[in-house]
């Protein structure tokens, strides 16, 4: 996973990290595209809450430098912290213009900072804050009615009583990531995605 992650992707935040490209390996676009599915449940814990005020997902609310025309040069390298040291009107020390409803709800928010740890992303499914296949699973168990892959549900394809060999085979062909030519040379496995027989795509 490390050797991936530094390969593919740039910064520590592999939370952040956008989506696979064309050239990316297929481990590395499988992981990516279970990362998108995985990543509501993570959460920001502070710690010394050096992370960007702007830049750093900290809060429900996004990227708050997204949610602005511009940052004011005064406020670019504010952390949580400095702001969250402020009053009960933390925005207040902010020169640049928040929307009024983006700014209640920082001026809503308490945090308890320790400067002897890291802020972090932490998976708020285990109360060690640790990720584990089985509380991953069983996230993507809990929203399959709203990921609804493609309205569809694979769940009957492993009550069949076929042998295992056959339901994996139908659940590769749902998933379209059969080995067909296409596929192959999608991944550069194969020089042409055209059928021997019929000289087809």
């Amino acid at each position: 996973m490390n050797l991936l992650s530094n390969n593919y992707s740039s910064g520590h935040n592999f939370l952040h990290t956008t989506a696979a490209n064309r050239n990316s390996s297929p481990s590395w676009s499988s992981i990516i595209r279970a990362k998108n599915v995985l990543k509501s449940g993570y959460t920001w814990r502070a710690g010394s809450g050096n992370s960007s005020f702007w830049y750093t997902n900290w809060s429900s609310l996004g990227l708050l430098g997204t949610h602005v025309p511009y940052v004011d040069i005064h406020d670019l390298h504010l952390t949580v912290k400095d702001v969250f040291t402020i009053g009960r009107q933390h925005t207040q020390l902010l020169y640049t213009i928040l929307p009024t409803d983006i700014a209640d709800v920082i001026n809503d928010t308490h945090l308890n900072f320790n400067a002897s740890i890291d802020d972090a992303y932490i998976w708020s499914h285990n109360s060690n804050g640790v990720y584990t296949t089985n509380s991953g699973y069983s996230l993507i168990l809990s929203q399959s009615e709203t990921l609804n892959y493609n309205n569809s549900s694979w769940s009957w394809i492993w009550r069949l009583k076929i042998w295992e060999k056959y339901k994996f085979f139908l659940w590769l062909a749902c998933q379209n990531v059969v080995p067909t030519l296409s596929l192959l040379n999608h991944r550069n496995m194969v020089n042409l995605a055209i059928c021997s027989r019929c000289g087809d795509h």
